[in-house]
Protein backbone atom coordinates (compact mmCIF):
# COMPACT_ATOMS: atom_id res chain seq x y z
CA UNK A 1 0.00 0.00 0.00
CA UNK A 2 0.48 3.29 -0.20
CA UNK A 3 -0.42 6.67 1.06
CA UNK A 4 -0.77 9.22 -1.35
CA UNK A 5 0.36 13.02 -0.06
CA UNK A 6 -0.15 16.44 -1.42
CA UNK A 7 3.77 16.20 -2.70
CA UNK A 8 3.04 12.41 -3.90
CA UNK A 9 3.63 9.14 -3.30
CA UNK A 10 5.30 8.37 0.40
CA UNK A 11 6.94 5.76 1.44
CA UNK A 12 5.52 2.55 1.00
CA UNK A 13 3.59 0.96 4.21
CA UNK A 14 0.52 -1.22 5.58
CA UNK A 15 -2.20 0.28 5.88
CA UNK A 16 -3.28 1.11 10.05
CA UNK A 17 -6.69 1.87 9.03
CA UNK A 18 -8.62 4.55 10.20
CA UNK A 19 -8.87 3.82 13.86
CA UNK A 20 -5.52 4.31 14.57
CA UNK A 21 -5.07 7.91 13.23
CA UNK A 22 -7.90 8.86 15.83
CA UNK A 23 -6.76 7.20 18.87
CA UNK A 24 -5.44 10.86 20.01
CA UNK A 25 -7.39 12.66 22.51
CA UNK A 26 -7.78 16.40 23.52
CA UNK A 27 -6.28 17.54 26.65
CA UNK A 28 -9.02 20.03 27.41
CA UNK A 29 -12.25 18.28 25.83
CA UNK A 30 -11.10 14.52 25.89
CA UNK A 31 -12.73 14.49 22.24
CA UNK A 32 -10.86 11.91 19.72
CA UNK A 33 -8.30 13.67 16.86
CA UNK A 34 -6.09 12.37 14.47
CA UNK A 35 -2.36 12.27 15.41
CA UNK A 36 -1.33 14.98 12.45
CA UNK A 37 -4.20 17.60 14.00
CA UNK A 38 -2.99 21.32 15.13
CA UNK A 39 -5.92 22.23 16.83
CA UNK A 40 -9.07 20.72 18.19
CA UNK A 41 -11.80 21.39 16.55
CA UNK A 42 -14.29 20.57 19.91
CA UNK A 43 -12.39 23.02 21.96
CA UNK A 44 -10.04 25.01 19.93
CA UNK A 45 -6.60 23.78 21.67
CA UNK A 46 -3.71 24.26 19.26
CA UNK A 47 -0.78 21.41 19.31
CA UNK A 48 2.68 21.68 18.03
CA UNK A 49 3.90 19.53 15.21
CA UNK A 50 6.97 17.67 15.45
CA UNK A 51 9.76 19.04 12.66
CA UNK A 52 10.63 14.91 11.83
CA UNK A 53 6.74 13.46 11.08
CA UNK A 54 4.53 16.09 11.42
CA UNK A 55 3.04 14.71 14.07
CA UNK A 56 0.93 16.21 16.79
CA UNK A 57 3.21 17.06 20.07
CA UNK A 58 0.61 15.64 22.69
CA UNK A 59 3.62 13.66 25.14
CA UNK A 60 6.03 15.20 27.14
CA UNK A 61 9.07 13.74 25.63
CA UNK A 62 9.92 16.07 23.14
CA UNK A 63 12.78 17.79 21.96
CA UNK A 64 13.78 21.58 21.31
CA UNK A 65 16.27 22.74 19.06
CA UNK A 66 18.70 25.13 20.67
CA UNK A 67 18.97 26.60 16.91
CA UNK A 68 15.54 27.07 15.85
CA UNK A 69 13.76 26.27 18.83
CA UNK A 70 11.39 23.73 16.60
CA UNK A 71 10.08 20.76 18.65
CA UNK A 72 10.42 17.20 17.73
CA UNK A 73 9.22 13.93 19.24
CA UNK A 74 11.77 12.20 21.07
CA UNK A 75 10.70 9.04 19.60
CA UNK A 76 10.44 10.19 15.83
CA UNK A 77 14.36 11.21 16.60
CA UNK A 78 15.18 7.53 17.36
CA UNK A 79 12.83 6.00 14.92
CA UNK A 80 14.44 7.98 11.78
CA UNK A 81 17.89 8.02 13.24
CA UNK A 82 18.11 11.96 12.92
CA UNK A 83 21.35 13.69 14.35
CA UNK A 84 20.54 17.02 12.87
CA UNK A 85 17.28 18.81 13.45
CA UNK A 86 14.74 18.14 10.52
CA UNK A 87 14.24 21.80 9.74
CA UNK A 88 17.24 23.91 10.37
CA UNK A 89 19.83 20.81 10.31
CA UNK A 90 21.41 21.73 13.72
CA UNK A 91 23.10 19.04 15.37
CA UNK A 92 21.05 17.37 18.05
CA UNK A 93 22.12 17.23 21.67
CA UNK A 94 21.35 13.69 23.08
CA UNK A 95 19.97 13.58 26.64
CA UNK A 96 21.79 11.14 28.20
CA UNK A 97 18.37 9.41 30.47
CA UNK A 98 18.76 8.60 33.98
CA UNK A 99 16.61 5.99 35.52
CA UNK A 100 17.95 6.52 39.33
CA UNK A 101 13.82 7.59 39.60
CA UNK A 102 12.50 4.24 38.82
CA UNK A 103 12.11 2.17 41.89
CA UNK A 104 11.63 -2.01 41.99
CA UNK A 105 8.37 -3.01 43.72
CA UNK A 106 8.91 -3.89 47.41
CA UNK A 107 7.80 -7.32 48.73
CA UNK A 108 6.82 -7.82 52.42
CA UNK A 109 6.50 -10.59 53.67
CA UNK A 110 4.75 -11.50 57.35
Amino acid sequence: FFFQAEDGIRDAQESRGLGDVYKRQSKNCGKPISEFATNCKHCGANYQPCVASGKSIFLKEYYTCKACKHKSLERELLQYKLNFCALCHHPIERRSVSYTHLTLPTIYSV
